[in-house]
């Protein structure tokens, strides 16, 4: 008995097939092998990927840092110095500011203490008496008189009058202080001592009549 072998045929769909499964694993290797330079960026990387192992030797340079970016625990112990700083030299004094607002009024303060006693004054007037001088003034005529204090006294006020009252025709004239120099009142000037009392009157009846002028004095 004669047996035939029979041969295998593959179909055109089983080569397509084939041919596009070898093409696809020959491509794949080809990818890997042959990275071009320049051909990962950042973001072909995945984050926190990169080790210290994937780092070349010098790989990262001192133009690669952002300046500022480093701290004190980023370089190794006796890296930097710790020695101080050296100060610069003081600048000039800027320009005085403008006044500021007066400010509100504080509170009140605590009550001071009592202030010690002071010196015994001199002993004031206990004594106080009248001195008068009269004055015969002759009819149709005027005439004057001073009323003075004695040397331990001092005037305090003074005055002039007519005796019984004025009479039609009888007028006085003057009346006012005499300080210690002798100075009428019409000359004597705020402050000063008093000593007297000066009147002038005038008698226009047709008789003498009796006037006076009086001071008190004190002592």
């Amino acid at each position: 008995m004669t047996t035939k072998t029979r041969r295998f045929r593959p179909s055109p769909a089983m080569v397509v097939a084939t041919v596009a499964l070898v093409s696809g694993m020959s491509g794949t290797s080809y990818a890997v092998s042959q990275i071009s330079k320049n051909s990962v960026s950042s973001s072909s990387i995945r984050a926190g990927a990169v080790k210290n192992a994937d780092l070349g030797a010098n790989a990262v340079t001192s133009g690669k840092v952002r300046n500022g970016t480093l701290q004190r625990a980023d370089f190794a112990p006796g890296v930097l110095s710790s020695g101080s700083a050296v100060s610069g030299q003081s600048g000039a004094n800027g320009a005085n500011g403008a006044d500021g607002k007066v400010g509100p009024a504080g509170p009140q303060g605590p009550k001071g203490d009592k202030g010690d006693k002071g010196d015994k004054g001199d002993p004031g007037a206990t004594n106080v008496v009248v001195r008068r001088s009269t004055i015969t003034v002759a009819a149709n005529s005027k005439d004057s008189a001073y009323a003075g204090c004695l040397a331990d006294e001092t005037a305090t006020g003074g005055g002039v009058g007519w005796n019984g009252g004025a009479d039609n025709g009888q007028y006085i004239l003057d009346s006012g202080p005499v300080d210690v120099d002798g100075g009428l009142f019409s000359t004597t000037v705020s402050g000063e001592a008093i000593k007297a009392w000066y009147g002038t009157v005038r008698n226009v009846t047709g008789s003498a009549a009796t006037a006076y002028v009086w001071v008190l004095c004190a002592s």
